[in-house]
This record gives structure tokens, sequence and C-alpha cells, in this order.
């Protein structure tokens, strides 16, 4: 795996803290379909990326 995708309500910034603190940068934002009830909601949406090996560059 290379990266890692994490995302959270807006209603709770305690949840982009957490993920500012293990690493994760804040890459934008993802609607929510109505599968999750919550239609209209646009979560933020965090990513964190392994580091290259600077021996294994393929």
């Amino acid at each position: 795996m290379t990266r890692f995708s994490a995302k959270h309500h807006p209603d709770n910034p305690a949840s982009g803290r957490v993920l500012i603190k293990a690493g994760f940068v804040l890459t934008g934002t993802t609607p929510t379909g109505p599968a999750l009830g919550r239609s209209g909601v646009d979560f933020l949406v965090y990513e964190i990326r392994r580091p290259q090996d600077p021996d294994n560059r393929t």
C-alpha cells in the first residue's frame, strides 16, 4: 500500500486534529450519499502516503 485515506464529519473537528497529529494531510472534501442518511454534508478527506524507499525507485 502506498497511501491511506480517512474522512470525518465536519461537525467533529477533534477527529481532524487526531488525523493531523498522526501525519495525515487535508486533501479536500467528499459529499455523502443518501445511503449514509446525511446527503448534503461534505466530509473532510485526509491522506497519508508511505515514504518512498530511496533504494527502490521503481
